[in-house]
């Protein structure tokens, strides 16, 4: 049995659903976003820690057996914390637990050419280190941008809505020269195109989330097919249509 449970702080990790279901078109998973208690990417280890593994014993009892870890904050957590990733295995009750920013540095690491990589994360994946000791024989160039979550969240993405705010924020990644960056949140793959207006076609973008799936084939996990459930601790009124912006369509959402 293979149905994977997924987790992520609120609607972000639908990128990473929606890079799963092109490797895998009959995919079935159950996905939980904890909407409620957004964002986590300024929150403590151990708070994020505390509701990841309430997370997955959620997706646990509602028949998940593979969980991925879709969110960044708490896969970097987990990565730079091997405690708190032991309390998430044990609450998933498996012995192999997939997250995004191992995938990640994997594809950074074979895309860059001359060893400069940047990193667009939120406060706490920054403030984690993971990427800098991941990435060790790496030049690593980190940006915390959390302030981009809210602009994917209600869809200004474009150049127009976010183009004076990247211009700010990717200039370090312009004097540091980096020719790969890392999208080290599951919103920022929604902001893609501007960021490479700004960067250029000659930077690779690494979408973690395509990543993750890559990692899923080679590491021969074979999802099961199946029905696909999703849950959120708080549903607003636009849940949906905030969802169809990540996932490309609308969704039906239960309360978790």
């Amino acid at each position: 049995m293979n149905m994977l449970g997924i987790f992520d702080s609120g609607l972000g990790g639908l990128t990473v659903v929606r890079a799963l279901e092109q490797k895998f078109p009959d995919i079935g998973y159950v996905y939980y976003g904890d909407t409620a208690r957004l964002p986590y990417g300024t929150k403590t280890p151990q708070t994020i820690g505390r509701y990841t593994v309430a997370a997955l014993e959620y997706l646990r009892r509602h028949g998940a057996a593979t969980p991925v870890i879709a969110c960044h904050t708490a896969s970097s957590t987990l990565a730079a914390h091997p405690d708190i990733r032991e309390q998430a295995l044990a609450a998933a009750g498996s012995e192999m637990l997939f997250d995004v920013v191992t995938p990640a540095v994997e594809a950074a690491r074979a895309s860059t050419r001359e060893g400069r990589i940047g990193i667009l994360g939120t406060t706490a994946t920054v403030r984690s280190g993971i990427y800098e000791t991941l990435l060790h024989d790496a030049e690593v160039t980190q940006v915390p941008a959390s302030v981009l979550v809210g602009l994917a969240e209600e869809g200004w993405t474009d150049t127009r809505h976010a183009g004076p705010i990247l211009e700010d924020l990717l200039l370090p990644f312009q004097r540091a020269r980096v020719d790969t960056v890392v999208l080290a949140c599951t919103h920022f793959p929604l902001l893609a195109e501007a960021i490479r207006d700004i960067l250029g076609p000659e930077v690779q973008l690494i979408d973690p989330g395509e990543a993750l799936a890559d990692a899923l084939l080679q590491e021969e996990i074979r999802p099961e097919a199946g029905s696909r459930r999703y849950f959120a601790t708080d549903v607003p009124n636009d849940f949906s249509e905030r969802a169809g912006r990540f996932l490309g369509r609308n969704i039906e959402v239960e309360q978790a």
